[in-house]
Formats: structure tokens, C-alpha cells, sequence
């Protein structure tokens, strides 16, 4: 999904070391993605299901302006929390 501002990512996310796991430097993207149920998928779409009424109310009120709250919540310094299951 092509960031609003033409930018080539929306941000990007520093080297991290979690459990003694090396989580390397990558930029950050935001694909179209699916939805596949609650708390399920990826993607606008998935952050669309989920939120559309938060977002609504904050004034992103269609499936097209979910780019734009993604890049209005991506800042320098933000804190960043991994939830990725260990197999």
C-alpha cells in the first residue's frame, strides 16, 4: 500500500535483540493484506475489520484512509512490542 506522502516506507524499525534472538533493521511496509477472523490477518484490510469504528471516530472514516492512520501512528521513537509465537 503506497504511502500517503509518496514516501517509499512508512518508517523504520531498529535492530532488536529479544530472548537472545537478533531481530534485524528492516523498513517498514504496509500491505493490502487479508482478514481472516478475529485477531486474525495482517494487512489494511485485517486493520480495517478490526477498528473500522475507532478509526471512524478519529476521523479516518473509509478502508482507504487506514494508510493514513498508519502513518500518522508510526513515529521516531515509538515503542515497538513483538507478539510473534515460538514455535
Amino acid at each position: 500500500m503506497a504511502h500517503p506522502d509518496g514516501l517509499p516506507c512508512y518508517g523504520r524499525v531498529p535492530e532488536m535483540h529479544s530472548r537472545g534472538d537478533v531481530i534485524p533493521a528492516g523498513d517498514i511496509f504496509l500491505r493490502v493484506g487479508r482478514h481472516t477472523g478475529p485477531n486474525r490477518g495482517f494487512g489494511v484490510r485485517h486493520i480495517w475489520a478490526e477498528h473500522e469504528r475507532e478509526l471512524s471516530e478519529r476521523g479516518y472514516t473509509t478502508v482507504d484512509d487506514v494508510a493514513r492512520f498508519v502513518r500518522d501512528i508510526i513515529q521516531p521513537g515509538a515503542p515497538i512490542y513483538c507478539e510473534f509465537s515460538n514455535p
